[in-house]
């Protein structure tokens, strides 16, 4: 982890499709991601990247994850656990046939292809802050 810069305000990277959706794309404090398909401005799906990291393929992997788990869960591939009193990810189970995981990939590549050069550009200027 980065121990510099440990906080910052989201900084929004820009709008990028993936697949059929479009996503606003911020970069945060922190090592963890998330998506929120309903922000509370009522807009596009957005997605939000730690900046704490060493080594920009974490960065990158966090992306990854978001893109796939957002991909698998816009395809209706996701599926809870009933019962559970949390609200966490990790108790999401994810069923797909190769065809739909072909799907989910190409979605992703989508948005990392058209976004990567950006999130990395302002990854480096974080960092080196």
């Amino acid at each position: 982890m980065v121990e510099k810069n440990t906080t910052m305000k989201p900084k929004f990277i820009g709008t990028y499709s993936m697949g059929f959706q479009t996503v606003r794309l911020y970069l945060a404090s922190g090592t963890g991601a998330r998506t929120e398909f309903m922000p509370k401005d009522k807009g596009t799906i957005t997605m939000t990247i730690g900046a704490n990291h060493r080594h920009w393929h974490s960065v990158l992997g966090s992306l990854l994850h978001e893109a796939q788990e957002s991909g698998m869960y816009t395809l209706g591939l996701s599926y809870q656990n009933y019962g559970f009193m949390t609200n966490g990810t990790s108790a999401f189970v994810f069923v797909m046939t190769h065809e739909q995981f072909d799907e989910c990939c190409l979605r992703s590549a989508d948005l990392i292809a058209s976004c990567q050069s950006d999130l990395h550009l302002e990854w480096k200027k974080w960092k080196n802050k």
